[in-house]
């Protein structure tokens, strides 16, 4: 269809039950339902993690090396080179090692001895000892 003057008119082009603009909003609507949706459940992942991450106690070895400068019963206090303080304990679930490599027990670890530790670094600073070695004496 022609105007006067020339121009070309043409009516817009409206489908009877959907328009552009109605779907581009009902888009808009789903995709920030789905954003919402994916927010809310990341958020859900990462407290339940945060749970289960707190409710298991975590493994954490920790060795060191020091001379024993106190011994009490299950309990002992060595001095590193450093002269860090380190307070370990032991049971009979812990494996001691003599020097010259046999198998050892709580009655042969003396203060004065440098010996060596293997064990979990608990929260308080103490370490709960797994593996306790005797180390030579040095001339």
């Amino acid at each position: 269809m022609a105007r006067p003057g020339g121009r070309l008119f043409l009516p817009p082009f409206r489908p009877k039950e959907v328009t552009p603009m109605s779907m581009r909003y009902e888009n808009r609507a789903t995709k920030r339902r789905l954003i919402l949706l994916g927010g809310v459940v990341a958020a859900a992942a990462i407290l339940i993690h945060c749970e289960v991450v707190q409710g298991i106690p975590q493994e954490s070895n920790f060795t060191l090396e020091g001379k024993i400068t106190e011994k009490s019963a299950g309990k002992l206090t060595l001095s590193t080179t450093d002269n860090i303080i380190f307070h370990v304990r032991f049971d009979d679930k812990t494996e001691i090692k003599r020097a010259d490599g046999s198998a050892g027990a709580g009655a042969d670890l003396k203060v004065g001895q440098t010996v060596s530790v293997v064990g979990e670094l608990a929260e308080t600073g103490e370490i709960a000892a797994k593996k306790i070695e005797i180390k030579p004496k040095q001339s």
